[in-house]
């Protein structure tokens, strides 16, 4: 397979976090735009902000590859079924639909 610290050095989005090590894992891996040393998380860039925007443009760019999956144990070899970016998009903005026409949240002026 490789050394994936080579491999993390050698990438341009990324670089891991000294000391953060656990036996069986590797370092932190973070965006390399990410000068704090104790946050893992910073923005991809100026269009993508946070993980909604980044599974949005993803969304919008490849609609038909596979996303999520879970095994299917109804059939004999469980082989896993999939959904799209598409479908997970649908499926969330559904859900949020739902959750705010039974008031179960407050109204949010915010990115979505």
């Amino acid at each position: 397979m490789g050394n994936s610290q080579n491999f993390a050095s050698d990438c341009k989005y990324a670089r891991f976090v000294d000391g953060t090590e656990e036996t069986g894992y590797s370092k932190h891996l973070v965006s390399w735009i990410n000068t704090d040393q104790s946050a893992l998380t910073g923005p991809i860039n100026e269009e993508t902000p946070t993980v909604v925007h980044a599974f949005r443009n993803t969304a919008k760019r490849i609609p038909n590859a596979n996303f999520l999956g879970k095994r299917d144990e109804k059939l004999e070899d469980r082989p896993y079924k999939w959904m799209t970016f598409r479908e997970c998009d649908e499926f969330v903005k559904n859900l949020a639909r739902g959750i705010k026409s039974l008031n179960m949240m407050p109204d949010i002026h915010a990115e979505g």
